[in-house]
């Protein structure tokens, strides 16, 4: 299901959603993350992590895309940007 989705940290979901016991409208599927610190990814999602190919980007220009597992960036990648 689609849907956007504020967080009290303030960070905003768009995309497919699902519910896993109390842990209702968690990022699942395909959506765009935008953190309240100003970074953006937009990517496959599973239980609410960066999982599957996607992308993350920094406010100064710094971007990870490639493969994610339960949030952690794992390879594939390409970097550009200096961190």
């Amino acid at each position: 299901m689609q849907k956007k989705v504020t967080f009290t940290n303030g960070d905003v979901y768009e995309g497919e959603t699902e519910s896993f016991g109390e842990r209702v409208d968690l990022p699942h599927g395909r959506g765009k993350m935008t953190y309240a610190n100003g970074n953006v990814y937009e990517g496959e999602t599973h239980h609410g992590k960066p999982h599957g190919k996607g992308k993350r980007a920094w406010p100064d220009g710094f971007v990870k895309e490639g493969e994610w597992k339960n949030g952690e960036f794992t390879g594939n990648e390409q970097i550009t940007g200096n961190k």
